[in-house]
């Protein structure tokens, strides 16, 4: 009889199950809790910024950008391509975890 060979899908989610384990948190109610009010979410400008008048350097805007020619809205596009868009939408739809002001938050 020939030896049984293990497919290589199989050894990857058995590498992965490993690995995602070793860096499992368990967030208790207490842990929940200490992370409300500890965050901050930039919003990406939507405007393109004024050119600026002659011989005067461009200033960092946070309301618009500079160069900006069009301006798309954001969308879910499947777990894996779309964390950045996750997480802030998840901290914009929970406001208890967001910071009341930018400049007290642990994490942006």
């Amino acid at each position: 009889a020939r030896p049984m060979r293990a497919h290589s899908s199989s050894v990857l989610a058995a590498g992965g199950l490993a690995v995602a384990s070793a860096f499992h948190v368990p967030l208790d109610g207490a842990g929940v809790r200490d992370l409300q009010g500890r965050f901050a979410v930039l919003e990406v400008p939507m405007l393109a910024c004024p050119l600026p008048k002659e011989g005067q350097a461009e200033e960092w805007q946070p309301h618009c950008a500079h160069g900006l020619t069009k301006a798309i809205e954001c969308e879910y596009n499947g777990f894996q391509y779309s964390m950045e868009w996750y997480f802030a939408t998840m901290l914009r739809d929970n406001a208890q975890y967001l910071s009341s002001r930018m400049e007290d938050a642990d994490f942006v």
